[in-house]
């Protein structure tokens, strides 16, 4: 019996550790981060100084607004949690793999050509979860994706290069959209609004985007709130597969192995 209580115990600090530390994987380098981490700091010291002094007040009034805490713990970190729940649901629905495949393709033969002419991009794939309040920042297209409709969209001085694309399944669903921008501290002053919108659309959501420099040329991809720049376009035609396409060799079309690969993939950004 006292074998079964010790591996239950130690089977209970496993599953706490894993969470915790798979917690703070999610957070790093979120607008959140810092707020959970003094959070944390804070609860821990009253914690540790109410058990050492024996405060019976103050440890009373910690358990009675523990429901308050975890209120207050979802309300401060909505977007963090928001964008993890998204991520977590993103294999309950099954991505047909040629089409996404050419839909990979298109999109970035023709962020190719618009390098060439100099002009920029941003181009957001809906996953799971489509952002319709952001689509109707800028004009509704629904139209078959293709390499011209892309290049024209983002060719210089047409009304909707300025804005970003939304992509979902194989339709260019809106173009000339407004993304959020990201208001971390942390970001490099050499990052213009491109960079930031899309860090800003993927700190909150499951999106993927993909961006163009029109400065220097450079291809980008930001997702799960983290940016990777500057890429070949072999590099971002592999990166989107990874996490656009589901792997029939790995089954990475469940949520656990695209969550998997989102974890190894957040060590190798910049």
């Amino acid at each position: 019996m006292n074998m079964v209580s010790a591996f239950k115990a130690l089977l209970e600090i496993f599953l706490i550790s894993v969470a915790l530390y798979y917690l703070y994987r999610l957070f790093k380098g979120t607008r959140g981060a810092s707020v959970l981490t003094g959070l944390v700091m804070l609860l821990a010291s009253l914690i540790l100084i109410t058990e050492l002094l024996d405060l019976r007040v103050l440890s009373y009034l910690l358990k009675a607004s523990s429901a308050f805490l975890v209120i207050s713990v979802v309300i401060l970190f909505q977007p963090e949690l928001r964008r993890v729940l998204s991520q977590l649901g993103s294999g309950l629905t099954v991505t047909h793999s040629s089409q996404q495949s050419q839909v990979i393709e298109i999109t970035v033969q023709a962020l190719e050509d618009l390098k060439e002419k100099k002009y920029g991009a941003l181009i957001a794939f809906e996953r799971n979860v489509t952002h319709a309040h952001i689509r109707q920042t800028g004009v509704a297209i629904y139209g078959h994706i293709s390499q011209e409709l892309l290049e024209t969209i983002f060719t210089n001085k047409t009304p909707l290069h300025d804005g970003g694309v939304m992509i979902y399944g194989n339709q260019i669903v809106a173009a000339g959209c407004i993304f959020p921008v990201s208001q971390r501290q942390d970001l490099s002053r050499t990052l213009g609004m491109r960079h930031r919108a899309a860090l800003g659309f993927t700190e909150e959501t499951d999106v993927v985007v993909a961006v163009l420099s029109e400065e220097t040329g450079d291809f980008s991809l930001c997702y799960a709130g983290e940016l990777m720049r500057p890429l070949s376009a072999d590099a971002l035609r592999r990166k989107l597969g990874e996490v656009l396409l589901p792997s029939k060799k790995n089954d990475s079309g469940s949520w656990f192995e695209r969550f998997r690969l989102w974890m190894k993939d957040r060590g190798n950004v910049s």
